[in-house]
Formats: structure tokens, C-alpha cells, sequence
């Protein structure tokens, strides 16, 4: 979840620069702590959820030292995540541009 945070920041950061005079509607105070609160765990919780229902498993990986979905077992939660990933990313991509 990580990840994502650092990506809310980068949003954050570009809103102030490149659209400072909607920054303050935008993040407010209290707004920015719940938004980036709420969207992170609830990005995270969904994406890691199909493991949970039996989609998958979590495996502790040796080379990266990481606790991670075990891609050679669950072909459908590796599709899953990747498609996910694109989709926010083109999004991001998209929402960012002049």
C-alpha cells in the first residue's frame, strides 16, 4: 500500500503545481487526511481481497524477501492485479494531462 500513498503524493504534488488554483478545493485539511486514508486502504483491501477468497495464496518470496500472491499458482489474481494496474495507471495517465 506503500506504493500507493507515494502516488497520492504525486498527485497532490502535481495538482499544486500545475492547477494550484483548484489546490485548496481540492485539499483541504481534512479532506486530503480522508481521502488519502480511505482510497489507500480501500485500494489495497480490494486488490488483496481475491486472495482471500480463495483465489490465491500469500508465500513468503526468498529473492525479493517479501510476503507476496503466489503468481505461479493463481493465474487468474495475476491477471487480475496486472489489468487493475493498467487501468489506474492509463487513468492516472490520462487525468494528468494539460
Amino acid at each position: 500500500m506503500s506504493l500507493f500513498t507515494i502516488a497520492l503524493i504525486a498527485v497532490n504534488r502535481y495538482v499544486y503545481v500545475c492547477r494550484n488554483s483548484v489546490y485548496q478545493a481540492l485539499f483541504g485539511r481534512r479532506r486530503s487526511l480522508v481521502a488519502a486514508l480511505s482510497s489507500t486502504w480501500l485500494v489495497g483491501v480490494a486488490l488483496d481481497s481475491p486472495n482471500h477468497v480463495g483465489w490465491s495464496s500469500h508465500w513468503f518470496d526468498a529473492k525479493t524477501q517479501k510476503c507476496l500472491w503466489n503468481r505461479a499458482v493463481a493465474y487468474r489474481y495475476t491477471v487480475l492485479f496486472v489489468v487493475s494496474y493498467r487501468i489506474v495507471s492509463q487513468r492516472g495517465t490520462a487525468s494528468s494531462a494539460p
